[in-house]
């Protein structure tokens, strides 16, 4: 019989918070723990760890992809004794091609002796999955089944910690999740310290049409406001960690902001949900009008060179 779940799990930064390292990829600018967005979170008690994000590099002399960041994840697991029990991602997209989930699943479980526990849509690997089964058949090693998305409010258990899944839709990103352990918050920097300036999240930008909500969309607006709430109504000591890689680290600089800190920095803190959007729609068409103004004056300077 399996002994049963440990009871004590970590809840706050009195009893030995999480482990956490990172790596840093500048080849897709994130961070991944060591200075930066987590990778490796470690419970201290029994050194059973998740890994988060992991991506594969690109090359940009060249059209191929490398792991060199994911090696060095694997390097990290390796020097301090780590037993990988799930692979998380924070965007969860069928779509993400970057992920190096697969590869770090498949070399992990080599080292450990099974493979850690990887989520179908955060991962894109279901059809590598499926190829896999066809080649080498449902015996292979790697042939289990992928685990099912996380879902808002569910717990995951590592070792002694307990993970609790947050969902967090941002801009552009409607499949956001953070994941909190304890007094730390991992993906959901951008939205705690949200400014009028990160507009790279909205995608292309179109004409502003207040009657269709073109451009700034009010059921997107009400998601990522109750988000917002959501994780700046955590303690103010919470740790939320970097997972953007524009995000500038000092030399030594712990990768986080308490959510105190986002708090004071949010632009958007003191306002309800219905004056968030009326901002949003008004920033919107301020950005839309200058890439407009850009965009005229780089065709008159065309006409001046070729005249």
């Amino acid at each position: 019989m399996a002994p049963e779940a440990p009871t004590f799990f970590l809840t706050n930064g009195a009893d030995r918070p999480p482990i956490v390292h990172s790596v840093f990829a500048p080849s897709t600018g994130t961070w991944q723990y060591t200075h930066g967005t987590p990778d490796i979170v470690a419970c201290p008690s029994t050194l059973h760890c998740l890994i988060l994000d992991p991506v594969r590099d690109h090359l940009a002399d060249r059209a191929a992809i490398s792991t060199t960041a994911a090696n060095k994840l694997i390097a990290l697991i390796r020097k301090h004794g780590y037993t990988c029990d799930i692979i998380l991602e924070t965007n969860a997209s069928p779509t993400t091609t970057q992920t190096a989930a697969w590869f770090l699943r498949m070399q992990l479980s080599d080292i450990q002796g099974w493979a850690p526990e990887v989520c179908r849509d955060a991962t894109a690997v279901a059809t590598v999955e499926s190829m896999w089964q066809r080649k080498y058949g449902t015996a292979s090693p790697f042939a289990s089944k992928l685990r099912a998305s996380p879902q808002d409010g569910e717990n995951i258990t590592v070792g002694r910690m307990r993970v609790q899944v947050m969902s967090v839709p941002s801009l552009g990103s409607p499949n956001q999740r953070a994941y909190r352990i304890g007094n730390t918050l991992f993906g959901a920097y951008g939205l705690a310290a949200l400014s009028r300036e990160d507009w790279s999240a909205t995608g292309s930008i179109t004409e502003p049409d207040a009657a269709s909500d073109v451009g700034v969309h009010r059921d997107t607006c009400t998601d990522v406001w109750t988000a917002m709430q959501r994780v700046l109504s955590l303690p103010e000591d919470t740790r939320v960690y970097y997972h953007r890689g524009e995000v500038n680290v000092m030399e030594n600089e712990e990768p986080y902001k308490d959510v105190r800190h986002c708090t004071d920095i949010n632009q958007y803190v003191d306002l309800g949900s219905s004056e968030f959007f009326t901002r949003r729609q008004g920033e919107y068409q301020e950005h839309w009008l200058e890439q407009q103004r850009q965009k005229s004056s780089r065709r008159r300077r065309g006409r001046r060179v070729n005249a």
